[in-house]
């Protein structure tokens, strides 16, 4: 399972077509770090909702993984793998 996104990332999903329309002359980098201005100028009363919503994608995520995680358990396979036998030197030919 993919890593649940930040609540930045969040932010920056919803908020980056909005700026490509004000600024379409922005590169994508410059584009990046108008986002990432507009993030930091927030309060943390106007960040709570992409925190709650990238809340609520970790525990999903999470139990996504222990899910996969017991799937991955029951299909260990039956003999363990073969150790990989050490490369040997090649004599130098003079």
């Amino acid at each position: 399972p993919k890593k649940a996104p930040s609540a930045f990332m969040l932010f920056a999903v919803k908020s980056r077509n909005t700026v490509k329309e004000k600024h379409p002359e922005l590169s994508f980098g410059d584009l990046t770090k108008k986002v990432a201005d507009q993030w930091n100028a927030m309060t943390d009363a106007q960040k709570e909702p992409y925190n709650k919503e990238a809340a609520i994608a970790k525990e999903k995520q999470l139990a996504a993984m222990a899910k996969y995680n017991a799937n991955k358990a029951d299909e260990a396979p039956a003999e363990p793998p073969k150790a990989k036998k050490e490369k040997k030197e090649k004599k130098a030919k003079k």
